[in-house]
């Protein structure tokens, strides 16, 4: 049973030590028998027990190589990238969408992990029968798994969309279905990390209003992080930057680099790894608008509003090929990252073009149907 339903838990999640006698209807929690207790923070300002952590970005920004950094440097108790120290404990890590064999362990063995402190959420036994885990279902049973551990510190989860079921997306519907997830992190002590996507053809907008669907995600976790790439002048760059807290410090960030290797031990096996670099200064709004060639609030950047023109010039006609696009765009010099980009704010249409008998269906893109 969860926090939220069990008042007793409850009790002792917020340090109550003699709890009262349970009686029939509301229980009452007075503030006098609170034990008054400071932020256990894992990474001072970043990462905190008992709270829930988004991290958003684009992707191929390397949200889940970073998350994977940064269990390894818990799981071997190494230097946050600030310079801090870490805690050493044990991680958890639940992944919807990458291989654990091909993919999630090697790039943990290149982050230099302790192998022994991961543990992958692989699948629930019920009956002596394995049946695979569903965030949205077993975050009870998780909480009694990671009961049984001696030192469990943080909890992955990779997308953290599985979380939410049913067709309501709103607000309050979201809301319940993280509950679990908020109880977990509140009974175990242990630091949850979501991770999870911005929305489409949002650049310049305010941080929080770009992830992903309901306000519910950034309003229910404590601290959201962003992970971006370059545009234009500063394509290639990338950051990792704090855009809310409720806990400390809100914004900076650091510089980091995706970079891919083979394994010391196994160079057959190449796997995709995180560099960080400097410490950056500055609001989240501020750092990513820069980064992607944006001033906050005042429109598209030169990059953008070239790759739109290109795109309304070139399918003013009609539909053209994606491959013909792509070809013409990068002979022009404009990165196919902003064109596809500029197809999302356009509204352009992908479809599957007319093909000769036998022959696979090119993809073609056009514009939008004007209404009359």
């Amino acid at each position: 049973m969860s926090a939220q339903h069990d008042p007793e838990a409850a009790m002792r999640a917020a340090g109550v030590r003699e709890i009262p006698a349970r009686d029939s209807g509301v229980v009452l929690l007075r503030a006098d028998q609170v034990k008054s207790e400071p932020i256990s923070w894992l990474w001072r300002y970043w990462l905190a027990r008992a709270k829930i952590h988004i991290f958003a970005g684009d992707p191929g920004a390397g949200k889940t190589t970073i998350a994977l950094n940064l269990a390894a440097i818990i799981t071997r108790g190494g230097r946050w990238p600030d310079g801090s120290e870490a805690e050493a404990g044990d991680v958890l890590f639940w992944s919807g969408e990458d291989d654990i064999a091909d993919t999630l362990k090697p790039r943990l063995a290149r982050a230099g992990a302790d192998l022994t402190r991961v543990h992958f959420i692989a699948g629930i036994s019920e009956d002596g029968r394995k049946r695979p885990f569903d965030p949205a279902k077993h975050m009870g049973e998780l909480s009694e798994r990671i009961a049984k551990m001696q030192r469990p510190v943080m909890v992955v989860i990779d997308p953290l969309v599985a979380m939410v079921t049913g067709e309501d997306k709103g607000n309050a519907p979201v809301r319940r279905n993280l509950q679990p997830l908020a109880d977990l992190a509140s009974e175990r002590r242990v630091a949850v990390l979501g991770i999870h996507h911005l929305s489409k053809g949002t650049q310049g907008r305010k941080p929080l209003e770009r992830v992903t669907g309901s306000l519910a995600f950034a309003a229910l976790a404590r601290i959201v992080f962003f992970a971006a790439r370059g545009e234009g002048e500063a394509e290639g760059e990338r950051l990792f930057v704090r855009g809310k807290s409720n806990i400390g410090p809100i914004d900076d960030g650091f510089r980091y680099s995706l970079e891919q290797a083979p394994l010391a031990d196994d160079p057959e096996i190449s796997a995709s790894g995180i560099v960080w670099g400097e410490a950056v200064k500055g609001t989240a709004a501020e750092l990513l608008a820069k980064l992607e060639g944006l001033e906050p609030g005042k429109g598209d950047s030169p990059a953008m509003s070239e790759a739109k023109g290109f795109l309304q010039d070139r399918l003013a006609a009609g539909p053209m090929l994606q491959k013909a696009i792509k070809a013409e765009a990068e002979g022009a010099g404009i990165s196919w990252a902003t064109v596809r980009r500029a197809k999302d704010a356009l509204g352009v249409q992908a479809e599957k073009a007319p093909a000769k008998p036998g022959a696979d269906s090119p993809w073609q893109w056009r514009l939008p149907e004007r209404e009359p």
